[in-house]
């Protein structure tokens, strides 16, 4: 069995990446890892069948000890020399086996550490489609800091993309280490816009809020999908863009510091009004 052109949710944690998964697999077309896919990685059947009887949920989930089975390197970053023909073999027969238990012709992934693995995705599934939600970064370094407090106050640890130098950052302020995630995997995403033209498509998420109905509709279109009234009952009804929380808890000082690490990157991903009523975009708006 083919896995014809599996498509991928892209961007750094905290980008409104899960709203879209959550969206885009209620398409009756898609399949997905859920929670029994995850605890029962070599029963894919077992998991399926728990998930049938209702004993496991289904909510689609990044399940990520599937995609970090085979990660062996410091950082998160994944080359094409990584994905070597049994690990990909492994990859394209587990998805099918997944998709074909669950009667589905799609499958749709999101995990944001997949964002430095394009080159490995591509070893894996050289059709693979990509959509990149793009935030507004400061409303991305607030809700990360927020996730990095609550990490510290359980069991501590590294939350959120490991980029290259990730180990030596530990000592670094939280909206800094954060600032540095946003711009290591937006830029190492923004790379592939031009090489895969035609199977990467880039969405601002402030668009994705404000015009729900008109972006999902080029989402749909992008995957290939057909529009079903089970994909616009997924959208919610109100969908508010949360974005205006980093105006209330980033200190000023912290988006200043993080600008002057690369002035004319942050910028250009900050979001104003001008671009908000913008459903897709090759690039966020110039500020």
């Amino acid at each position: 069995m083919q896995v014809d052109r599996p498509i991928f949710i892209m961007g750094p944690h905290r980008s409104g990446t899960t709203l879209l998964y959550n969206i885009l697999a209620a398409h009756p077309d898609v399949g997905y890892f859920n929670r029994a896919n995850r605890r029962f990685v070599r029963f894919p059947g077992f998991a399926r069948l728990l998930t049938r009887l209702g004993v496991s949920n289904d909510t689609p989930l990044e399940a990520q000890n599937i995609w970090d089975r085979f990660w062996c390197n410091e950082d998160d970053v994944m080359g094409a020399a990584d994905a070597p023909n049994e690990v990909a073999d492994w990859y394209r027969l587990y998805v099918a086996r997944v998709l074909q238990l669950r009667g589905a012709k799609r499958f749709l992934a999101k995990y944001p550490r997949l964002s430095l693995r394009v080159d490995w995705i591509e070893k894996i599934f050289p059709d693979a489609i990509y959509v990149h939600l793009i935030r507004d970064w400061r409303a991305v370094v607030n809700s990360t800091v927020a996730r990095k407090v609550k990490r510290d106050e359980r069991e501590g640890g590294w939350f959120g993309v490991r980029i290259p130098g990730w180990k030596g950052m530990g000592d670094l302020p939280h909206p800094i280490a954060a600032g540095r995630q946003y711009r290591a995997a937006t830029q190492a995403l923004e790379k592939y816009r031009e090489p895969l033209a035609g199977r990467f498509l880039s969405v601002s998420y402030e668009a994705l809020c404000d015009q729900p109905l008109e972006t999902m509709r080029s989402i749909a279109a992008h995957c290939g999908f057909e529009w079903t009234p089970e994909l616009e009952q997924a959208i919610p009804s109100t969908l508010r863009s949360a974005n205006y929380k980093w105006r209330e808890q980033l200190d000023p000082s912290d988006v200043k510091a993080i600008r002057a690490e690369d002035d004319e990157f942050f910028r250009r991903h900050e979001a104003t009004e001008s671009n908000l009523s913008q459903s897709t975009s090759a690039s966020p708006t110039e500020s």
